[in-house]
């Protein structure tokens, strides 16, 4: 027995880890909105390894299944990273459909393999089920953190080797309890070979990013090499050297002197930061020029603090304005590292003596920030992404919310600066979505008349944004109006700004930006404001952290419109991905799950019990990954970091159902039933709270608290699922695959239902919506599985009597 339970406990931990790894090759490979379909591949691999096992009813070996789930996690990547898919190009290129179908079904594989593996083995009669249950969540619950722990030391490619090598030692597990001693020897020279694989991955395997990403666009000019590439736990860092980068976001056309030589710093592919080649005066005069130059003359001598600067360019801002101590807030100390080893000595803005980086989340320092500070600067280190091209529409970002600019504005002094900077986009979006956020946030600390707290000024490709608690003083506009007037930027609005006075500079047909945050700042109902231009402008909330999210269903005539004519094919945002995709992952459920079963005929059951049992499993489908989804973005702001945030809502929401799952056939059918929708409207509620109050806290004891605030709901959310199973053994055991191809259809495309759900409405109502589709599961569950049940024992009595 010992050895069915450790080779149990191997599959699902290898897919486990292969499931979170995944997250990031997404991130990394596309665009971060691919991310959660992770989820999706491993449930529709799960359902339908249910439907081939209830169609062929065939006993295949475990040691084989092993071997395939090794084997498909290998080959699955290959295909994947192989497949010519490019979702910018679907308007214009039909095939490219094919490909994105191919790109997500060859990675389920390996969950199709491992899904069968859990479930021959809970036919085994001579196995007990509950330690089945135990092995398989114990290993997922392993997985988890092995996920955590690969990627630093093996990479991507390599951490995904590595999970097939673990699945390749459950089959040799497996080999020892079927007796077959050349299965075993074939099990561990398959795994020794992919364990080598994992230490060493061949040329050619590296992963393929996105043509569209910085880092690719920055490899095409001659001479461009790698100097470093690292991975942790969430993020791949690249340091590039090309003749070819010069960063300044922002810097005025005023000045005439060539931008000095710089190297290229890029996250997951992306957002190109430059490091500096040397720290010398003249290098470094092209800083003068920014438009952040302004907050040393408005506060000489300055304590700032500067959250997230990537590769250090607002640090040297800073240093080069005379700041009297800096701050550094990084999240990610592999950035830190990256600069570190290859900026040269002089070059290094961190190792200055004034300069003190703390390594954590920005939003759990500024919940509690020691003291507070002169200035508090959220720098501009993303790319430019237009907004048509939707690549960062899907993404959560927790710094551009209403609530992290009232805690930038609670690290002030009385009289300090909050300063945000942004792209320009035509028609103005980003940069009036980021006025918005600090307008509201004023307003929300009691300010009556926003206006006169905010002062904000552009370059020709960048707006600077800066507020106060206190509004600002005529000095200090007469300060900003000079240097605007020197540097030759525009202002956009200040206290009793005419539209004289803008677009001077970096003209413009119209003066567009003043006009736009004129509108906003002298609106009546700034909420009607917000949803009268053809872009979502709505200020983002922690509730509803899209920054970049800006579409609307009134762009749609224009998308359809010019769908295939360019590139660019998803208008205000990334929206109509996630339609293709929720079509896609419905059409494979059907295909893949539900097809086969109804081509091997209907269960004989009655009408009525057969559609309230489908309806039950699909609410069920549905409703756990309404509630599963919101959860693991929450914990983003909670954790800090998608993948910390993945592992420990993925390790407590599994453990505990599978408690739940094993005790709920001792629990009362209220609670069994209903408990899940008293935990979704609890976790609806209390949620967010518990999180702005935990921020703060050291990581590990954020993590711990997560796992015991989820383990209620995960309990009683593995409840539900194993008592109706166990109601259809009695009444109607025909109809049981059925559910399961019901409950896995669900699933699927409710991954990606909920996304959508959260990107509209927030997190807080897809949690609702999933309580009262648990409630729909329950009534479905209670009236047509439960008292059936009922109603046959009792008849069962009368017939003794």
């Amino acid at each position: 027995m010992g050895s069915w339970l450790v080779g149990q406990f191997l599959s699902a931990a290898a897919a486990l880890a292969c499931e979170i790894i995944l997250t990031r090759l997404f991130s990394l490979s596309q665009w971060y909105h691919f991310a959660f379909l992770a989820i999706s591949v491993a449930l529709l691999g799960y359902g339908a390894s249910g439907t081939f096992l209830a169609v062929t009813r065939r006993r295949i070996p475990l040691s084989l299944l092993a071997a395939g789930q090794a084997l498909g996690t290998a080959a699955g990547y290959l295909a994947a990273n192989f497949i010519p898919f490019d979702s910018f190009r679907i308007a214009w290129e039909p095939v490219q459909v094919l490909y994105m179908a191919l790109y997500y079904l060859s990675l389920t594989v390996p969950f199709f393999f491992a899904g069968l593996i859990s479930a021959v083995l809970l036919e085994r009669r001579e196995l007990p089920a509950g330690r089945v249950y135990a092995a398989n969540l114990m290993g997922s619950g392993a997985g988890c953190l092995l996920s955590l722990v690969l990627q630093p030391y093996l990479a991507g490619v390599g951490s995904l080797l590595a999970c097939a090598a673990l699945a390749g030692a459950g089959g040799a597990a497996f080999a020892v309890g079927e007796g077959r001693r050349w299965r075993m020897g074939a099990a561990l020279t398959l795994t020794l070979l992919l364990g080598a694989l994992a230490l060493r991955p061949p040329a050619g395997w590296e992963i393929r990013l996105s043509p569209y990403k910085s880092l690719m666009q920055v490899l095409r000019h001659p001479g461009a090499r790698i100097l470093f590439q690292r991975w942790n736990a969430f993020s791949r860092v690249d340091v590039v050297q090309a003749e070819g980068i010069r960063s300044v976001p922002g810097m005025s056309l005023g000045y005439m002197q060539a931008p000095p030589a710089q190297m290229g710093l890029f996250v997951d592919g992306d957002n190109l930061s430059p490091i500096q080649m040397s720290g010398s005066a003249a290098d470094l005069a092209f800083l003068d020029y920014l438009p952040e130059a302004v907050l040393f003359q408005l506060r000489p001598g300055a304590d700032i603090v500067i959250i997230e600067p990537l590769a250090g360019l607002a640090v040297w801002g800073a240093l080069h304005g005379g700041a009297q101590h800096i701050t550094v807030l990084m999240a990610n100390p592999l950035v830190w590292q990256a600069v570190t080893e290859t900026a040269p000595a002089d070059a290094n803005p961190f190792r200055a003596p004034n300069v003190t980086v703390i390594f954590g989340g920005a939003r759990s320092f500024l919940q509690h920030p020691g003291h507070t500070y002169d200035i508090v600067q959220f720098p501009l280190t993303d790319s430019y992404h237009p907004i048509r091209s939707g690549a960062f529409s899907l993404s959560e970002n927790y710094l551009l919310t209403v609530e992290a600019m009232r805690a930038g504005l609670h690290a002030l002094q009385p009289d300090g600066i909050l300063a945000i900077t942004r792209w320009l986009q035509l028609p103005p979006t980003e940069s009036v979505r980021a006025g918005a956020l600090v307008v509201e946030a004023l307003a929300a600390e009691g300010v009556a008349e926003p206006a006169r707290h905010i002062i904000a000024l552009r370059s020709w490709s960048t707006c600077l944004i800066l507020a106060k608690r206190r509004p600002f003083t005529p000095q200090e506009i007469e300060l900003v109006r000079a240097f605007a007037a020197a540097r030759q930027f525009d202002l956009v609005t200040y206290p009793g700004m005419s539209e004289e006075e803008s677009n001077r500079f970096n003209l413009l047909p119209e003066p567009v930006y003043f006009r736009a945050w004129q509108a906003m700042l002298t609106a009546r109902d700034r909420r009607q404001f917000y949803h009268s231009t053809p872009f979502d402008l709505t200020p983002t909330t922690d509730n509803r952290p899209f920054f970049f999210h800006f579409f609307t269903w009134k762009q749609a005539p224009e998308v359809w419109q010019t769908l295939g004519m360019t590139w660019q094919p998803f208008g205000g945002s990334g929206y109509f991905v996630l339609i293709a995709l929720l079509l896609l992952t419905l059409l494979a459920g059907i295909i893949l799950v539900l097809l086969p079963l109804w081509l091997r005929g209907g269960p004989a059951a009655p009408r009525r019990l057969r559609a309230g049992t489908l309806l039950a499993f699909t609410c069920l489908g549905l409703g756990f990954m309404m509630v599963e989804l919101p959860l693991l973005q929450q914990c983003i702001l909670l954790l800090d970091q998608p993948t910390y945030a993945f592992a420990t809502v993925l390790f407590a929401l599994l453990v505990f159902s599978g408690v739940g799952s094993m005790m709920s056939a001792r629990m009362p059918p209220a609670l069994a039933l209903g408990g899940t929708v008293l935990a979704a409207l609890a976790l609806a509620a209390g949620l967010s709270p518990l999180v702005h109050a935990a921020l703060g806290a050291p990581l590990w004891a954020r993590m711990g608290l997560t796992v015991l605030a989820l383990a209620p709901a995960g309990w009683v959310m593995g409840m539900p699922l194993a008592r109706l199973v166990s109601g259809l053994q009695e009444r109607a055991p025909a109809l049981i695959p059925w559910a399961w191809a019901a409950n896995g259809v669900a699933s699927v495309t409710s991954s990606v239902l909920a996304t959508m759900m959260a990107l509209s409405w927030g997190f807080q109502a897809v949690l609702v919506i999933g309580a009262g589709v648990y409630a729909g599961a329950a009534l479905a569950g209670w009236r047509l599985v439960l008292l059936d049940d009922q109603q046959a024992h009792r008849q069962d009595d009368d017939a003794e009597g």
